[in-house]
């Protein structure tokens, strides 16, 4: 079992470096394929001028891999040995090498950072973005294994304890590294759906470290319900008296985007919150956050 020579040669390719011609006769090579294993193997027939004697090359990586390579070769004096030769590759820990394989992509994934959750529940999506459909979530405490960034750690791409993949937060408030953003390799950042996804979301944290539509003419704001419950939210513009009212489920978020202007705002919740009343300039391309906690 090899990665070395995995590395340089294909499984045909070692077999061609093997050449018993001088005492055996070359009969054909075969393909060799099991759930765990795919390659071939070479039958040479009559070694040693012993008739009904058989040498057996075998080169096989595991199924759906380039690496590591498994080289067996043996000798099967008598036709009847070659009912074995099965039972033989079986005995020999290929199954082993194919786990030891699979170990160490998973070994290599644990030496990447990670990114331990800090809040009770966050968004998994499809890529970084809000825009992103939701494809999970994850808890306080999952240790999130980081294998990318984008927009300096804005986003980070991620596998979970559950070997989901997919794209949170890179937000302080969310997640906490144990690398520096500089030493996490910057990706290329997937495209859009394109229905442009969901604008909130349900039963989870934040998703994002910003807004994300990147409205060139507007100012877009992230709202994020950290209340137990729905929460109403009303924007008003105070120079036009156009106002917009939307609900945010508890725990939930919803983005939204207004034309650059003065307003003002009001958060009306249950008791015991009540109602809260504030003011906001928007100015075009804003991207913040706008979380709503309890004090």
């Amino acid at each position: 079992v090899s990665e070395d020579v995995a590395a340089a040669f294909t499984p045909d390719e070692v077999l061609d470096v093997f050449e018993f011609s001088d005492d055996c006769t070359y009969d054909s090579r075969y393909d060799y394929e099991t759930d765990t294993l795919e390659g071939g193997y070479d039958m040479w027939l009559d070694c040693g001028s012993v008739e009904g004697s058989n040498f057996v090359v075998l080169a096989a990586n595991p199924v759906g891999e380039s690496s590591p390579i498994i080289l067996l070769y043996t000798l099967l004096p008598t036709e009847e040995d070659r009912s074995v030769f099965g039972e033989l590759v079986s005995t020999l820990g290929i199954a082993g090498a194919v786990e030891s394989s699979q170990a160490s992509e998973q070994e290599q994934l644990l030496s990447n950072p990670t990114a331990t959750v800090a809040v009770d529940r966050l968004n998994v999506r499809s890529g970084p973005g809000t825009n992103f459909n939701r494809v999970g979530a994850v808890e306080r405490g999952d240790a999130l294994i980081v294998t990318g960034q984008v927009n300096n750690c804005g986003w980070l791409q991620i596998v979970t304890p559950d070997e989901l993949e997919g794209w949170v937060s890179g937000s302080s408030q969310y997640v906490t590294l144990d690398a520096r953003c500089a030493d996490i390799p910057e990706v290329e950042t997937p495209s859009a759906p394109a229905g442009g996804g969901t604008g909130s979301s349900q039963g989870g944290s934040s998703s994002g470290g910003q807004a994300s539509s990147g409205n060139a003419s507007q100012g877009c704001y992230l709202f994020q319900n950290g209340l137990g419950t729905e929460l109403t939210i009303t924007f008003t513009n105070r120079d036009s008296g156009k106002g917009e009212t939307f609900k945010i489920a508890g725990n939930g978020e919803i983005e939204k985007c207004f034309a650059p202007g003065r307003y003002t705002y009001t958060l009306d919740a249950p008791p015991p919150w009540g109602s809260t009343n504030g003011e906001l300039t928007v100015e075009a391309g804003d991207t913040f956050l706008f979380p709503i906690n309890p004090d």
